[in-house]
């Protein structure tokens, strides 16, 4: 009998990641009674026994995604089926698309907190459109699956630049996961290896992620409110990796929630992935919800992300009908969108993997739903060009 290793060193390691911005999150509150991240400042009303319990709720969808993605990781090892599969075409794709989102991004549109409406004309539709193309999901496939260092860097510098322009850092913590997850088992030799270096920056990260913030501050025209470099790391950092803040907060609101239950739409989850296609439901997203009746802002195009316990919680106040029709629909997504990368991807359990595990952190369905009809896209046109444009060609990539 074959025995098959399980490489699930890089997964562990994204994981980590997040059950350390919980963690620091949770520490953070019971020291200083205030809340991190996107409520950060607001009081902590409830007691630190709570707050450890609201934290391993927290925890529960990250390490469901874990023990999903080693399910379909082991069935990737054992079926081992060859796949021919054209790296050049993707990467052709790749780039085509963060040029194009780079040059709208230089026009001012989509950028953080700005309308991306149509009004009326050919550019607006043309745009809209544009937008549709989500880059993620093909910078994430692209970057793991290639092997040519040329290719990785130039890649990389585009994504970087595409998330700055947009006036976010989000890019570069994609950036970070997507290489934890490529070292894989080789991260402990890669430590040993660049130890000093590692180290002095590890030393100078707190002024790295002042800096990085403060210059994002700067793109979005606005004042940070976090002075001390703790702040930053634990309040502002860990407190945007991990949804524990906004989760907590949600449930410590939550006789406003019930007040707005009448409100809230039964199919409000449902409504959000269809945001895609142009549909807006009255009520608005579940984003746009928490923004402005949790956290009181006044900011139109802006959302806060509710975390995925969260939005159980809204959807348990609203009706438990709604939180069953929402657990069911979420993992059906999840599932759909392993067993979809499965049919168009080689190492596909580690794409689904990154592609599935931000949600957990949103609570944004549409970060899901945005995807399957991404990975449908490439689908689409990855097996067309295997069987009509690129069957004679030799940059193909194959795996065994």
């Amino acid at each position: 009998m074959k025995i098959i290793r399980l490489d699930t060193y890089g997964a562990k390691l994204v994981l980590f990641v997040y059950l350390l911005a919980i963690g620091l999150s949770y520490f953070y509150t019971i020291v200083y009674k205030v809340y991190n991240g996107d409520f950060i400042s607001k009081d902590v009303l409830f007691s630190n026994h709570i707050l450890l319990l609201i934290a391993i709720l927290t925890a529960l969808p990250y390490l469901f995604v874990y023990k999903l993605y080693k399910r379909y990781r082991k069935k990737e090892l054992q079926d081992c089926l060859p796949m021919e599969f054209n790296i050049m075409l993707l990467r052709n794709i790749t780039w085509g698309l963060l040029l194009l989102s780079i040059i709208l991004l230089l026009t001012g549109y989509g950028q953080m907190g700005t309308s991306t409406g149509i009004d009326g004309s050919i550019l607006s539709y043309f745009r809209a459109a544009v937008s549709k193309l989500l880059v993620r999901p093909w910078v994430i496939a692209f970057l793991l699956l290639s092997q040519k260092r040329k290719n990785i860097i130039i890649t990389t510098i585009l994504f970087l630049i595409q998330s700055l322009l947009a006036h976010s850092l989000g890019g570069c913590f994609q950036l970070f996961l997507i290489l934890l997850l490529r070292l894989g088992d080789n991260f402990i030799n890669i430590v040993k290896r660049y130890f000093v270096f590692i180290l002095i920056i590890l030393l100078t990260f707190p002024a790295i992620i002042s800096f990085a913030y403060d210059f994002r501050a700067q793109l979005r025209e606005n004042e940070m409110s976090e002075e001390t470099k703790t702040d930053i790391i634990f309040g502002k950092l860990c407190g945007r990796i991990s949804s524990f803040s906004n989760s907590a907060y949600i449930l410590q609101n939550s006789l406003q929630v019930a007040y707005d239950s009448k409100d809230i739409p039964f199919f409000f989850y449902f409504y959000d992935t269809l945001r895609f296609w142009g549909y807006r439901h009255e009520f608005g997203s579940i984003g746009s919800y928490v923004e402005t009746a949790i956290k009181h802002s006044k900011m139109e195009y802006n959302q806060t992300m509710p975390g995925v316990l969260g939005i159980f919680a809204i959807s348990f106040i609203k009706s438990p009908y709604t939180f069953i029709f929402n657990l069911l629909y979420t993992v059906f997504l999840m599932l759909m969108i392993f067993k979809l990368v499965r049919k168009i991807f080689p190492n596909a359990s580690n794409i689904a993997f990154l592609l599935i595990i931000g949600f957990c952190t949103s609570g944004d369905i549409s970060e899901l739903s945005n995807s399957i009809y991404t990975l449908i896209i490439m689908w689409f046109i990855l097996s067309l060009s295997n069987k009509v444009l690129w069957k004679k060609r030799k940059s193909v990539f194959y795996i065994q």
